[in-house]
């Protein structure tokens, strides 16, 4: 995003998107062009005094949709301070069942699904399960995609055009982030979700 338009956006006192939040709240998503292949990851996340911010990435190395989804919600949780409350938001049911749900039964199975293959993706479980135990007060929850949640929206356009970035050619972005004012919160993110290409 240029100078300009982060100045204009900056200038505009919309009303924040929520008065008084509970807690910290996050979304996240990945996109894989051509599953496998070249991948970006996107997050959102608000703060409870409205402010929020969004973390993007890719990388050069080709990656199926199930890792960049991985890799997102890890992100996404990183980005909550320990002994923090808060809910982070995925729509792959993937990502969440292995957050949630698989836990128990592939750890007691030492790393292996119901059906005795190892666990696809194990060291990046690996490393979400210890995101999650230094964060005990984050709740992780699958949303629905593509069906107007301004979160997810707004992540599922940042993590493709990030994807489509690195295979047009252009360089990986390791992480770049977004501070998000509560003024201008809805502005900025109606900006963010169509602005194309992502710059490398």
């Amino acid at each position: 995003m240029n100078q300009s338009t982060v100045a204009t956006l900056a200038s505009e006192a919309l009303p924040a998107a929520s008065e008084a939040l509970p807690a910290w709240e996050a979304w996240c998503d990945g996109s894989s062009l051509d599953n496998p292949g070249y991948a970006g990851w996107a997050v959102y996340v608000r703060r409870p005094d409205g402010t929020a911010f969004t973390k993007h990435g890719s990388g050069c190395k080709k990656r199926s949709n199930n890792e960049a989804e991985l890799y997102a919600l890890i992100q996404a949780i990183s980005s909550i301070p320990v002994d923090t409350s808060a809910v982070a938001r995925s729509d792959s049911t993937y990502a969440v069942n292995a957050a949630t749900k698989w836990r128990t039964s592939w750890t007691a199975k030492g790393m292996r699904t119901a059906g005795g293959t190892p666990v696809a993706n194990a060291d990046m479980v690996q490393r979400l399960w210890e995101e999650l135990d230094r964060r005990p007060l984050v709740r992780v929850e699958w949303c629905r995609g593509h069906s107007g949640i301004e979160g997810n929206e707004l992540v599922d356009g940042l993590a493709r055009r990030a994807a489509e970035a690195v295979r047009a050619g252009g360089k990986p972005v390791r992480v770049e982030i977004i501070e998000i004012p509560a003024t201008t919160q809805r502005r900025h993110c109606e900006v963010l979700r169509h602005q194309s290409p992502i710059p490398s």
